[in-house]
């Protein structure tokens, strides 16, 4: 079952990637992209800060995208008025052209039978998207351990070493096999 779980999620993902590169394509923005204009548009003037929250990427992500759609002229920036600390970002009148011309985030077909949906059934779907969402957000691997080998000081940790230290020859320096580059 849980192979079955994790080819649906790579459906999705792919499903969403294929939708966002068709949006570069014909509008120039990926979904991303869209989504981070969308949420100036709601709010009129906003910081960097607030729309990677609202859309919940990080805000190195967000710096890119902001970076690269005041490139296209699709956002503008200016200080805020109650402090000078803080930029403001909103959409230009190109970037509210765009977003009128665009299509939403995801497929309309999608949109249209979510929307037909009994409420039990959305509000069931939306309590496995949390479950779901909530499981993968937690850290990818556990803390790693110091590597065995660490060919920077030529020294050997733990016997797992998959070159341990053969006889007449030192631990800090290359064994059989080994070469002297770094």
């Amino acid at each position: 079952m849980v192979g079955e779980i994790l080819h649906y999620l790579r459906r999705l993902t792919h499903a969403i990637d294929q939708h966002s590169s068709a949006l570069a394509r014909e509008y120039g923005l990926t979904a991303p992209q869209l989504a981070v204009l969308q949420a100036m548009a709601r709010k009129g003037e906003v910081s960097a800060s607030e729309v990677a929250r609202k859309v919940s990427l990080s805000q190195p992500t967000v710096a890119g995208i902001v970076k690269r759609m005041l490139a296209k002229g699709l956002i503008a920036r200016k200080p805020s008025d109650w402090d000078r600390r803080v930029v403001l970002l909103s959409p230009t009148p190109e970037g509210y052209r765009l977003l009128a011309e665009a299509p939403p985030l995801l497929r309309q077909p999608f949109l249209d039978r979510l929307s037909k949906l009994e409420e039990w059934e959305q509000t069931q779907l939306l309590t496995s998207l949390r479950q779901i969402v909530s499981m993968i957000e937690q850290p990818p691997f556990p803390p790693r351990r110091e590597a065995p080998f660490s060919p920077r000081s030529r020294t050997y940790g733990s016997s797992l070493s998959a070159h341990p230290p053969t006889a007449g020859t030192e631990p800090d320096r290359p064994g059989p096999g080994d070469t002297e580059s770094n």
